[in-house]
């Protein structure tokens, strides 16, 4: 089959992808980065899927994994679960608009669709999911999505209101990292600044990282890790510099990212131990890993088919999903 150019959303941006079918620095300058052959195997775990964004650990061994299936705008998203050993797949929730985040968390399926944030109960193989409840809705957004979710150690989900602009200023509320208890049914600021913080991840220490998506423009900054400092509900949001002082500027009172990538190359997932950070940039088909005290980067994997979220698994494997390829990958990285 041929390999063609084609315009893509995926929630995260517009860009060109190859389918199937204060004082300040520059803001524009790539970041230094080392190649190395540094996976040993790769393997397929899930395949024939359709569009899969994000996937997470469901119960008993199964994973609940978001797909697309179909055109982005056609309001035909599924969560599957999937027994990774067995093969056995379940289709639970389906005609979702364009779900690009999931968790279990609570005996709860959590869906990040368009602009809200739903959910469905659910008891494991052998049961039916509950119906939808929608927990936040009409949320702001930048005509995309909200990216993904994911669950805090305090039993809480993190998830985004990407940035966009109204009347030349910022849209309230949005650009935007929120922690919401699934307790109380509310929604904490624990971010601003962030046009969009596709997706977070916590590490072992509780250190919790968020990637950052700039704007689809030709004079875009370059794309960022952030590290949030989390205390849950109490956390003071802090401001990350967008729009007056994005990608790698220095300005008073705004955070500086720990990390920066080129310009479009939309990290849409990350992954962490005590060391690195593992990110998947979407538009470039790359595996880098970052250096968590200094930055320096690292080209683990190339030539992906859109690689979207990124896990790291007990056994020091990383699986994928690959947008565009329809499947979820493992690479075994080399001692």
């Amino acid at each position: 089959m041929a390999i063609v150019a084609a315009t893509v959303a995926v929630g995260a941006g517009t860009w060109v992808a190859t389918s199937r079918s204060g004082s300040s620095t520059t803001s524009t300058s790539p970041p230094e980065t080392t190649s190395a052959s540094a996976v040993s195997t790769t393997t397929v775990i899930v395949d024939a899927l359709d569009g899969p964004t994000q996937f997470t650990d469901g119960p008993a061994g199964w994973l609940l994994i978001a797909q697309l299936a179909g055109d982005e705008e056609a309001k035909t998203g599924q969560i599957i679960a999937v027994d990774p050993v067995a093969g056995t797949r379940l289709s639970l929730l389906n005609g979702l608009d364009k779900p690009t985040g999931v968790a279990w968390l609570n005996g709860f399926i959590w869906v990040m669709e368009r602009r809200r944030l739903v959910r469905s109960a659910w008891g494991g193989s052998g049961t039916t999911p509950g119906p939808t409840e929608v927990m936040v809705e009409d949320l702001p957004y930048n005509g995309r999505s909200e990216g993904t979710l994911t669950t805090t150690p305090d039993n809480r989900l993190i998830y985004e209101t990407t940035g966009s602009i109204s009347g030349g200023s910022v849209t309230p509320d949005s650009g935007t990292l929120w922690v919401f208890d699934p307790l109380t049914k509310t929604s904490t600021k624990i971010g601003t600044g962030l046009k969009n913080a596709y997706a977070h991840v916590f590490g072992v220490d509780g250190r919790l990282f968020t990637t950052e998506i700039g704007d689809n423009i030709e004079l875009a900054p370059v794309e960022e890790i952030n590290e949030v400092a989390y205390a849950g509900p109490d956390t003071k949001a802090a401001d990350y510099g967008w729009p007056r002082c994005a990608g790698d500027r220095e300005c008073e009172g705004v955070i500086s990212p720990l990390a920066t990538f080129d310009r479009n190359s939309t990290p849409t997932g990350i992954a962490v131990d005590k060391t690195y950070a593992y990110v998947s940039l979407l538009v470039t088909g790359e595996i880098r890993r970052v250096t968590l005290n200094d930055g320096a980067q690292l080209v683990l994997r190339s030539s992906l088919e859109g690689p979207h979220t990124i896990s790291l698994r007990p056994n020091g494997d990383l699986w994928i999903s690959e947008h565009f390829g329809d499947r979820i990958i493992a690479l075994s990285l080399s001692p």
